[in-house]
């Protein structure tokens, strides 16, 4: 759901004054992209974003567009002296695209749904959330090693072609 700029920006400011006031806020989720940890109509518990504490597996909540994005954090990166985090949805084949820290609003807490709340902060959870994240982080880096791979394939055979050694 995208929110006309001015809407967008009060949201985003009121959201940030309430987390580094030391608050927390419960905001209705409306998409699957998580499911099946997190699905359309739950309640999640949003706390504020401390990057030292932030964990492979942690779900954030970070601004995209005109609109806000809730995924699992994957790994941060160094790009162009700037660093990038990657995430990724639970529902999704592909990762997102890379942002920039100031993208990110908050770091989810606790997912409530049927008057149930599963307390992400809970060592049990922390530990199947990384494991989880574990084989995200694999298949991230095997990604970029088969893209690095296939462009030197392609080069080496454009430079085949230019000096006819085909």
């Amino acid at each position: 759901m995208d929110l006309p700029d001015k809407k967008y920006q009060v949201i985003t400011e009121l959201l940030n004054e309430q987390l580094e006031q030391g608050n927390t806020f419960v905001l209705t989720v409306v998409s699957n992209s998580m499911s099946p940890l997190i699905r359309a109509a739950d309640k999640v518990m949003v706390e504020k974003f401390v990057p030292e504490k932030l964990h492979t597996g942690d779900i954030i909540l970070y601004k995209y567009r005109q609109t806000f994005c809730m995924h699992r954090y994957i790994l941060k990166r160094k790009s162009n002296k700037a660093v990038e985090y990657i995430t990724k949805g639970d529902r999704f084949f592909r990762f997102d695209r890379p942002f920039s820290e100031d993208k990110i609003i908050g770091k989810i807490k606790a997912i409530k749904r049927n008057d149930v709340q599963l307390d992400l902060s809970n060592y049990s959870c922390q530990i199947k959330t990384r494991i989880f994240s574990f084989f995200y982080k694999i298949r991230w880096y095997s990604y970029q090693l088969l893209k690095r791979i296939l462009f030197l394939s392609l080069l080496a055979k454009k430079c085949d072609r230019f000096f006819m050694l085909d």
